[in-house]
């Protein structure tokens, strides 16, 4: 007889996530589509146009396969291309849809009218109602596109109810044009995809708890509190952070406060027990608030570096934690330094006789605002060790201490199953996108509940529950709250043969 016996913790786990699943979800017979740069959730979903290898002149963008899908709320589109870019940048990647199905209305091109253009590279939208055209942003086309760094595979949604109300037919039209000078690649070659609009399998949809899931987890936060909003929007970040109620704060862009002053505000917002005390450090605008000691600081191009005595939960003595705020927009070469020479200060803290020794098997964290926007070898090199500049910070490594790549903790709205961005600005033309990272050392440490808060969607039910108002995480700021709960990792279970 066969019988395993099973931790505490893995009861405690499952029991939690029953409960949740009961309490918030029916389950559907299809799998919904996420934003998130990641592809698994199209199933066995065949491409709706393969388009020809090579059919792309000089152009450098050869596009391959074009996958669309829907469901009560939005369009889904995934295609991919021959090389790597960037889908919001320097390209002429330009997509066109006939949203009533009437070839009558709106733009003409390739035998459709279509209602609806947005220039990816130029991030300009065109919506033609009638005789009238209308430049529009993301946000009044719901528009949604992931990954939000270099690649040669994305996905996009698109509201099938826009700001601007455009009719929807039964049926609607899509065409994907690269109109690079260098040459011209079309998805379709001639004419336009015919896609029928089902809106009769609605997902299920299973809003995420913010309790913890073990009680002792230690809970990390990482918040870009836009140009020191802590202060001047308290009302709204007091409801956030009593509602999550972390253990660390890492908090980004406060220019004109100390890390003392902001130690004293979250003492007011989240008193700490008797006779303890939030303990708090700070390089440039990057600051962490934490309930455990901080131990020793280190500076790493205007980003902080922190050693904080760890609790029992992690099973370690010490926590070495990142806390980041990398170049803005274009500035893909200064980035890619300063990954760079964070992974070096990674490497030779894990190697003694360096600048700081850590204990084997510390866990390591990195957080924070890392404005990964442009090519995707920033997060390849935080992810995997994979340095750029070798001559000036050392050899590529795998920085995990079991030989293997960090973890990133991917990350999805509470209250939205669709979305996994931490930037949003209704006002800009840039999408929404993933800017704010927990990334962590999964060999010796174990996640466990993980989301982005975004109040805006929330029942009115939950929101209550957690003392939230709808508006508090878009008043806040313009960058969402990325939370995750960890414990040490447990071994598996022991299977004992009698």
């Amino acid at each position: 007889m066969i019988m395993q016996k099973f931790p505490n913790w893995v009861f405690n786990q499952f029991l939690f996530w029953v409960l949740w699943l009961i309490a918030a979800c029916s389950f559907a017979d299809s799998l919904p589509i996420k934003i998130d740069g990641l592809f698994s959730d199209w199933g066995n979903l065949l491409p709706q146009y393969e388009d020809p290898v090579g059919d792309n002149g000089k152009s450098p963008i050869d596009f391959r396969n074009l996958y669309i899908a829907n469901d009560d709320n939005f369009l889904f589109i995934r295609f991919d291309t021959s090389a790597e870019l960037i889908l919001n940048l320097d390209n002429s990647i330009v997509l066109y849809i006939d949203w009533d199905g009437q070839p009558a209305t709106g733009y003409k091109i390739a035998g459709i009218g279509a209602d609806v253009k947005w220039e990816f590279g130029a991030r300009r939208g065109t919506v033609y109602s009638g005789n009238s055209t209308l430049t529009v942003r993301p946000s009044a086309l719901g528009l949604l596109q992931s990954p939000g760094v270099s690649a040669n595979e994305y996905e996009i949604a698109l509201s099938l109810f826009p700001e601007h109300k455009i009719r929807l037919g039964k049926t609607i039209s899509l065409l994907l044009r690269n109109e690079a000078s260098s040459g011209l690649d079309t998805m379709p070659d001639s004419g336009a995809t015919a896609y029928s609009i089902a809106l009769d399998s609605p997902p299920s949809f299973c809003s995420i708890p913010l309790a913890r899931e073990m009680a002792d987890d230690i809970r990390i936060v990482t918040y870009n509190a836009h140009r020191d909003s802590l202060f001047s929007r308290m009302q709204y970040y007091s409801r956030i952070l009593r509602a999550i109620n972390p253990d660390i704060i890492n908090i980004q862009e406060t220019y004109n406060h100390t890390a003392a002053e902001t130690a004293e505000l979250i003492e007011q917002i989240l008193p700490s027990a008797t006779n303890g005390s939030w303990h708090a450090a700070q390089v440039n605008d990057c600051i962490t608030v934490s309930r455990f000691p901080i131990l020793e600081t280190y500076y790493s191009d205007g980003n902080l570096v922190a050693v904080l005595s760890a609790p029992k939960c992690l099973g370690a003595e010490k926590l070495l934690l990142f806390n980041v705020h990398f170049p803005c927009c274009e500035f893909d070469a200064q980035r890619q330094r300063e990954s760079d020479k964070i992974m070096s200060f990674i490497r030779d803290a894990k190697a003694p006789g360096g600048l700081l020794t850590v204990p084997d098997n510390t866990p390591i964290i990195f957080t924070g605002d890392t404005n990964f926007v442009g090519w995707a070898q920033q997060l390849r090199t935080i992810l995997s060790g994979d340095i750029v500049d070798e001559e000036r910070f050392g050899a590529d490594f795998k920085p995990d201490w079991d030989g293997s790549d960090f973890a990133d903790c991917l990350s999805y709205h509470n209250s939205n199953r669709v979305s996994s961005y931490t930037w949003r600005s209704d006002s800009s033309y840039y999408c929404p996108s993933r800017m704010d990272y927990i990334i962590y050392s999964d060999s010796v440490l174990e996640l466990g509940n993980h989301f982005i808060l975004w109040t805006s969607d929330m029942a009115a039910a939950d929101l209550d529950y957690y003392g939230l108002q709808a508006g508090d995480v878009s008043s806040a700021s313009d960058h969402l709250p990325h939370v995750a709960d960890f414990r040490a990792r447990k071994p598996k279970a022991v299977w004992t043969v009698y």
